[in-house]
This record gives C-alpha cells, structure tokens and sequence, in this order.
C-alpha cells in the first residue's frame, strides 16, 4: 500500500467536498428549473446561497417555493 501525505489527503478531502458542492448545485438547478421552467437570472442568483444550506432546508424551500 501507497503512503498518503498529509497533503495529498487534504487535496483529496478538498476534492470530495468540492465534488460535493458540484453535485448539490446541479440538483439545485434541476430542481429551479422543473419547478420554474426556465432558469433565469434572478433563479440563478440563489442557487449558491442554496447550496450553503442543510439538505431538508433546500428542500423544504423549493417544495415551497414560487414566483409570487
């Protein structure tokens, strides 16, 4: 078995939580646009912060969610 230097764990770790982050604001954008039908400007301006938040909060937000 290979060592692992400490560095190449945080890279990986890094790499994990970016991954992460990708995955989460893909299924943000999929979700705005099933919801919404197209994902516009002002959608695309909150699915950063969105990605921030715990899960069953997003979630609970775009169940919610409209344009009213």
């Amino acid at each position: 078995m290979r060592y692992i230097s400490s560095i190449e764990r945080i890279g990986r770790q890094e790499g994990r939580q970016e991954g992460q982050q990708e995955k989460a604001k893909n299924l943000i954008q999929s979700l705005l646009k099933s919801r919404f039908g197209v994902l516009d400007k002002e959608l695309s301006s909150i699915v950063e912060p969105l990605t921030q938040m715990p899960d069953d909060e997003v979630a609970s937000l775009l169940l919610t969610s409209s344009r009213e």
